[in-house]
């Protein structure tokens, strides 16, 4: 079978799989739906969006999936919110989650891919990604978001990071065991590739999160049905091992480890 279709069908499968019902408030298309250890990246991102003037902009998610990004920042004030994704059935089913929010009439969704975006030049004042790069031609993809953001306006990348040989060895048994697609190791963004994609950007912010928490990640189910954890108590557990990685994460030489990345170009 042709890789790039099954590579697809696999997100269809994902979108036909995905329970809209569970999803009752904002709050589950938010940060807070992940478990702290995962949390700390995406919480960085929507306090960055929400930080931001809203008035007149227009914002584009470049693979929106199932649109939960899309659907949370229409419902957060974006009233022209863009989302494309290569996947029919994910837009499908993020257009019944925009009408589930009655947010349908300010989100435009698209069918398409990311190596060639159906925008105009200079178009969007935000465009951004969530977990895109390492499925997706990396310099194709990157060249297409900053030629539909405008001059000044911001591309931004939240990504998984190349984090070293023992997370890549876990990422395969994570891969293997749970069956769950998440690429290969060697497509997965790393710091050469955040070198090469700041050459093409006025101004380039990195940040990093996940570092002894990464390690954690893959056991937290196992320890969480082992024991008899209370919700409560994992969040605390989740919380200090953040504090802990914000620590570390000071430290340059280890940031090269880090598990994931929120990056900020300026064009």
């Amino acid at each position: 079978m042709n890789k790039n279709i099954d590579k697809y069908d696999k997100y269809d499968k994902y979108a036909n799989d995905f329970d809209i019902s569970v999803i009752e408030s904002i709050v589950d298309l938010s940060a807070y739906k992940h478990k702290p250890t995962r949390r700390g990246s995406f919480l960085f991102f929507e306090t960055f969006i929400d930080g931001m003037d809203q008035r007149g902009k227009r914002i584009l998610d470049v693979g929106c999936g199932v649109g939960e990004n899309a659907v949370f920042h229409a419902c957060k004030g974006w009233d022209n919110v863009s989302a494309i994704d290569i996947s029919s059935d994910s837009i499908e089913v993020a257009k019944q989650l925009a009408e589930k929010f009655r947010v349908q009439d300010k989100i435009q969704f698209q069918v398409g891919s990311s190596n060639s975006l159906p925008y105009p030049d200079n178009y969007f004042d935000i465009v951004y990604s969530h977990g895109l790069l390492s499925f997706v031609n990396k310099s194709k993809t990157i060249m297409e978001m900053r030629r539909v953001v405008k001059k000044n306006g911001l591309v931004i990348i939240c990504d998984t990071l190349r984090a070293g040989s023992v997370i890549n060895g876990i990422r395969s048994l994570n891969s293997k065991f749970r069956k769950k697609n998440i690429g290969n190791y060697k497509d997965i963004l790393n710091d050469k590739d955040i070198d090469n994609i700041s050459t093409q950007f006025k101004s380039i912010e990195v940040y990093k999160f996940n570092f002894i928490s990464a390690y954690y990640m893959p056991f937290e189910k196992i320890i969480s049905n082992a024991f008899p954890i209370t919700e409560g108590a994992i969040e605390r557990v989740g919380g200090v091992l953040a504090k802990i990685d914000n620590i570390i994460l000071r430290c340059k030489f280890l940031k090269r480890y880090a598990f994931k990345t929120c990056i900020i170009l300026k064009k």
